[in-house]
């Protein structure tokens, strides 16, 4: 686990990483914790891989992947995000949440790879 001077959190599961950050002031009490992970970059954006994404890539209970152009000749990253609002944050519900998309973003960053091309995010220095 490391945590940036700004305050995100991130914790690494296999080959992907999940960042989590909190932001007070949501409501009178509420807090809003955002978990995003990078799947994969260098992947070239075209229909099919658009497609993926907002069918299957959206299908998910929880988080959902969307799409970074990189702007650098029709490529792009793919993300895992989830984010929710609570007025009493507990640490099994964080922790349930948390588990899952370290899971989810280890399986995907894989799957899109293979399928579609691109680096995985923990692979990016060996290219």
């Amino acid at each position: 686990m490391n945590v940036s001077s700004h305050g995100e959190i991130g914790i690494r599961n296999g080959s992907a990483t999940v960042f989590v950050t909190t932001k007070q002031g949501f409501g009178p009490t509420g807090t809003l914790v955002s978990m995003n992970a990078p799947l994969v970059h260098r992947v070239n954006l075209n229909p099919d891989l658009l497609r993926w994404v907002a069918v299957e890539g959206r299908s998910h209970d929880l988080g959902g992947v969307y799409v970074i152009p990189s702007g650098d000749h029709g490529t792009c990253e793919l993300w895992l995000g989830h984010s929710f609002v609570s007025d009493e944050l507990d640490r099994g519900s964080l922790l349930s949440a948390l588990f899952q998309m370290l899971v989810l973003s280890d399986q995907l960053d894989d799957l899109i790879r293979d399928r579609f091309g691109g680096i995985r995010f923990h692979d990016r220095s060996e290219n």
